[in-house]
């Protein structure tokens, strides 16, 4: 069959494909419009995007769909509507392009996301409209090259399709919209793409995970970004960086830190999904109650763009939700198993039980020891600390309570790098001695009770970012004196044998003279 013949069998369909081209083409240059100063019908014509943009996805889905059909034997005759459908899936791409535009010319849209949408939805346009002209080609010169020409180029069509969609998504509902149910292979291909910036994260030691980065921020992603974000900002609000949360928006500040319940952003999660102020707005994916608790636990909490799990107490309110991203938090896991460290020589294992000294490992299958002098106590001293020297990099729990080491065996410690629970309770280390362990990075607890250990000691362990445990009874420590100390270690619990808010009423009960008269037991 000739060329002219296929343009005369398909002439009225081929004119009223070119009419709408025509049509919208017009339309397209009546519409152009400064950026700066759209007129209302531009106006109007961009807020029917999102209504047009699944136009030219039907049509170009299902053209390729009757490309496959028409391939099998019996089903050729559906390639006679592969002009029609083709012409409609280009003019709609057209239009929803043109639609698209004037949309983004209406304000609070931009950034690479709605950039890369723009760029690729007007390739989709272009492509679908040389598809469409290459079909009339084929029928007319069905050589091999056409036709692979062809297919290429309706392949390119559904092909760009599918991310500018994904794109689209992104704008309209976040960021992990498309992907986040999607099979793995699928999500980590998508992940490329722009726009799509989650990461799947793996937490070796759940206690690591920032709690904004990690657990707030996906939330404001998936349901907030989109409107408040780079790309677009209602209310002059961007919620996409700490800098931004901290700045507010039109409204004022969007959050009060320490206090959920007067903050803008909880009080537009909860409200009624039918009112007008109700975040995210009507039609979009709204914010689970176990995200809305996660944002009002994390603001009660001061709202911290740094603090990590391990900085912060964890409600049982919450804790369910936290774990389905981090995994099991496991506070009683030792923190230190985190680091890794070489397997002792089992020699220098035996050297050390030699003296007297208790040696194990500190879990299976782990490198860390545990070491104690428990059973020696009365006759182990400085010199004896020497013998664990060659397994410093390997203890990290210490117990030489009762033992007489002094200020001496302390400067040995400070080249255990690993220690992260000493026990030094009843010996004879005293406030020079502590300075020895102001750069125990891991070291997270500490018993100095009965020592002669005063507030001048404590200022050795200020540095200590990971102490949680102190114990000072019976010492020389004071309660102003360790209230200095967790002023600068909030998370750090510490004991002087009683409650410091009591000390001075007890100290004041002690001293006095009895008021009632002690009775002797018949």
């Amino acid at each position: 069959m000739k060329y002219a013949d296929i343009l005369k069998q398909h002439r009225k369909r081929s004119y009223m494909v070119a009419a709408v081209l025509g049509v919208a083409l017009c339309i397209l240059a009546a519409l152009a419009v400064d950026p700066e100063n759209p007129s209302e019908l531009a106006l109007f014509v961009g807020r029917l995007h999102p209504l047009v943009v699944h136009l030219p996805i039907g049509f170009l889905i299902l053209a390729a769909i009757l490309e496959m059909l028409s391939r099998r034997p019996g089903l050729e005759r559906v390639a006679a509507t592969m002009p029609f459908v083709l012409g409609l899936g280009g003019v709609s791409a057209i239009f929803s392009v043109l639609a698209g535009y004037l949309l983004g010319a209406s304000g609070g849209y931009g950034g690479p996301t709605v950039e890369w949408h723009e760029r690729l939805g007007i390739c989709v346009a272009i492509v679908s409209v040389l598809t469409f002209a290459l079909w009339f080609v084929r029928q007319a010169r069905p050589e091999p090259a056409v036709q692979r020409a062809y297919t290429g180029l309706l392949s390119l069509t559904v092909g760009l399709l599918l991310v500018v969609g994904h794109l689209g998504g992104t704008l309209t509902h976040g960021e992990g919209y498309l992907t986040e149910y999607a099979p793995a292979p699928l999500r980590y291909a998508m992940a490329l793409l722009p726009g799509e910036n989650r990461e799947e994260q793996a937490f070796s030691r759940p206690g690591d995970a920032v709690v904004y980065r990690d657990l707030i921020h996906p939330i404001l992603a998936t349901h907030c970004i989109s409107c408040h974000g780079p790309d677009k900002q209602k209310g002059d609000l961007r919620l996409d960086s700490p800098e931004a949360i901290q700045e507010g928006g039109d409204s004022g500040p969007v959050l009060v830190a320490g206090k959920a319940s007067n903050s803008e952003i909880i009080k537009r999660i909860w409200l009624p999904a039918d009112h007008d102020d109700v975040m995210p707005p009507k039609g979009r994916r709204p914010v689970t109650v176990a995200e809305a608790e996660l944002l009002r636990w994390w603001i009660d909490a001061g709202a911290s763009f740094d603090q990590t799990l391990a900085d912060v107490d964890v409600p049982a309110s919450v804790r369910p939700t936290i774990e389905r991203i981090t995994g099991p938090l496991n506070d009683g896991m030792p923190a230190i198993l985190a680091v890794e460290v070489p397997p002792a020589d089992p020699a220098q294992i035996e050297k050390a039980r030699s003296v007297g000294l208790t040696v194990s490992p500190l879990s299976e299958g782990v490198a860390f020891l545990q070491a104690h002098a428990t059973n020696v106590a009365s006759t182990f001293g400085d010199e004896h600390v020497q013998a664990l020297l060659p397994l410093a990099d390997q203890i990290t729990w210490l117990d030489l309570s009762g033992t007489q080491i002094s200020d001496s065996a302390l400067a040995v410690l400070a080249r255990f790098p690993n220690l992260s629970e000493l026990d030094l309770s009843r010996t004879n280390i005293s406030d020079a001695g502590l300075r020895h362990l102001s750069d125990k990075k891991h070291l997270e607890y500490l018993n100095l009770y009965g020592t002669t250990v005063t507030d001048a000691g404590l200022a050795h362990l200020a540095g200590l970012q990971e102490l949680r445990s102190l114990y000072l009874w019976q010492t020389r420590v004071t309660p102003d004196g360790l209230k200095r100390l967790q002023e600068q270690l909030p998370r750090l619990k510490a004991s002087l044998g009683l409650d410091p808010a009591d000390f001075d009423s007890t100290m004041q009960a002690y001293a006095a003279p009895a008021q009632q008269p002690v009775t002797q037991a018949p």
